[in-house]
């Protein structure tokens, strides 16, 4: 067995791509490999293999064996202890990208295997996601990984022999912060990024900064795609619709920069993103709406009656086609989201525009309170600093990118892209105080709401029974429902 795990560690050590036999870097990767700048950049296009080379370069200088760089080669087991750093957007993907796509392909798992056989990886959680924080190699080497999200103050000060940067970080803060660690100490710092849309003082550092050697390569270096050209004029297109400067930056890594004169209304504010869970019955929940001619933005918030946070689970667009929208198409479409027939939300808001079309609201939806776009945006800000408000992953996925998205042009709201957006900040402007003691009749706990769901069905049944006796010998709907809850109980 030790036999064939050290031919195994071999055949891996002397592989460019060990799951790829006979694989070989194409011109500019080599250029890039062999350059011994202690700062390198690393712009290309999307899919060019930009964070594979970053990868690739740092897993040789852990295991001390750099093909193309020879002050990177030496005994391993002499080698003298340095600490290498990974950064990139999210734990997620430093997790899924950095390490399970790469770092543990290329890296054979005796390199951090104590002589107990235990790997040496150390995980952590962020938000309820396990992460791998720091992984500890034979020699003493620590290699660490951070993530853009993480508070500067956590960057700042450390001794760092080795930096890899993937993607580009939304700060220049961050960049300069590693740059200095690493010249401080002689070590390397090599980032690899798709230049889309950078901040002016981002482009102006890296284009200027007198130590930053810099390597390009088009996608059509790739033999991945090179050698098939059907496989490139899929990519091609893919991206045809987009602007001719976007789509040189995707394919060939030159710079995509608008300075348009725009700036991000929610800077500095990190939302709080949780997965996605099924969300109790008892649970309050709100729902608002941004109705116009063409588009409808929504969001369904729900209360965690112990903490009194709220969550975005649901937001989204209903799009009209051109046509102004029917308060009954709204109504149906945004009822696809209630978690059982007869739900019956906290709080309805929607924007006043035109009185929703002339809708009734029919005491069941209310108008938003009169506008106020910078105390709306205030609201908001201080809603989501203060962590009251948390975003579903994959439901509150839409309204993240409307914030992100979210700006505006000498002080003025740009209109565009903003529905989902105004509905949060109408609800963050008359947001429900939290339930306790005021409210002693609403459920608090499923069973309640189970019981309290019965008697809503039981008065419906009486109801349509004193007016409608037939109805007493069509007993699908009452089976129905209490199926449904049933299933729901368990």
């Amino acid at each position: 067995m030790l036999q064939l795990e050290n031919k195994e560690r071999k055949r891996v050590e002397k592989s460019f791509i060990p799951w790829m036999p006979g694989a070989k870097p194409f011109r500019e990767q080599k250029d890039f490999f062999r350059d011994q700048t202690k700062t390198k950049l690393c712009r290309t296009g999307n899919r060019a293999a930009k964070t594979f080379s970053t990868h690739r370069d740092i897993a040789w200088k852990l295991m001390r064996n750099h093909p193309y760089r020879p002050d990177w080669r030496e005994d391993y087991e002499k080698s003298k202890p340095k600490k290498f750093w990974v950064l990139g957007p999210t734990f997620e993907f430093l997790k899924e990208a950095s390490w399970d796509t790469y770092l543990h392909k290329f890296i054979p798992p005796w390199y951090y295997t104590n002589d107990s056989g235990n790997q040496m990886i150390i995980t952590k959680k962020h938000q309820g996601y396990e992460y791998i924080d720091k992984v500890i190699f034979r020699n003493g080497d620590v290699l660490e990984f951070k993530s853009y999200s993480q508070n500067l103050l956590a960057l700042m000060g450390r001794s760092i022999d080795v930096a890899v940067l993937d993607e580009m970080p939304p700060k220049i803060m961050v960049i300069s912060e590693i740059v200095t660690r690493v010249l401080d100490k002689g070590g390397d710092m090599v980032m690899g990024f798709t230049p889309l849309n950078p901040d002016e003082d981002i482009k102006n550092y890296l284009d200027n900064h007198p130590s930053l050697a810099l390597h390009t390569w088009p996608l059509l270096s790739n033999p991945l795609y090179r050698d098939d050209p059907e496989k490139y004029q899929r990519v091609l297109d893919e991206w045809k619709h987009l602007p001719k400067a976007e789509r040189e930056a995707r394919l060939n890594g030159a710079w995509y920069y608008e300075n348009d004169g725009t700036e991000s209304v929610f800077e500095n504010i990190i939302p709080e993103v949780v997965d996605d869970f099924e969300v109790p019955l008892h649970w309050r929940q709100a729902r608002v709406l941004d109705p116009a001619s063409n588009v409808t933005g929504f969001t369904i918030l729900a209360e965690n009656p112990e903490t009194a946070d709220w969550f975005v689970v649901h937001s989204g667009e209903l799009f009209w086609k051109g046509r102004l929208a029917k308060a009954e198409d709204i109504e149906r479409e945004v009822d696809k989201y209630r978690p059982i027939p007869d739900f019956r939300y906290c709080l309805n808001i929607y924007d006043n525009a035109e009185a929703w079309f002339s809708a009734h609201s029919s005491g069941i939806w209310r108008p938003c309170i009169e506008k106020h776009k910078q105390a709306q945006i205030m609201a908001l800000r201080k809603l989501m600093q203060d962590g009251k408000l948390k975003f579903f992953r994959i439901g509150g996925a839409a309204a993240l990118r409307q914030i992100y998205q979210y700006k505006q042009k000498d002080g003025k709201i740009i209109k565009r892209k903003d529905h989902i957006v105004d509905c949060l900040q109408y609800f963050a402007r008359q947001i429900p105080s939290p339930r306790g003691s005021s409210a002693p009749e609403a459920p608090t706990t499923q069973e309640d709401m189970i019981k309290y769901h019965f008697e809503q069905l039981k008065k419906k049944w009486a109801k349509h029974a004193a007016k409608e006796p037939e109805v007493r010998q069509n007993t699908k709907p009452r089976r129905y429902a209490v199926q449904f809850l049933q299933r729901r109980a368990r």
